[in-house]
């Protein structure tokens, strides 16, 4: 099935950092890699604007892991 949405966001959620990126569908490969302080919806917030305005809306996911993050 194919799906309509080049660019997807990962984010790799730990206590005190968040690891992001944007995974670029067509060519394969990440386009965009950055990290910023967890627990914080205004870093957050930084990454998402910057990313809508260069690649349009992504689709978005995250790592959930055993320790709740």
């Amino acid at each position: 099935m194919q799906t309509s949405f080049r660019y997807f966001a990962g984010l790799d959620v730990h206590r005190d950092m968040i690891v992001a990126c944007v995974y670029d569908q067509r060519q394969r490969r990440v386009c965009y890699l950055t990290e910023f302080r967890a627990n914080d919806a205004g870093h957050l917030s930084g990454f998402i604007g910057p990313v809508r305005t260069a690649f349009g809306e992504p689709r978005c996911c995250y790592e959930a892991s055993s320790c709740g993050y």
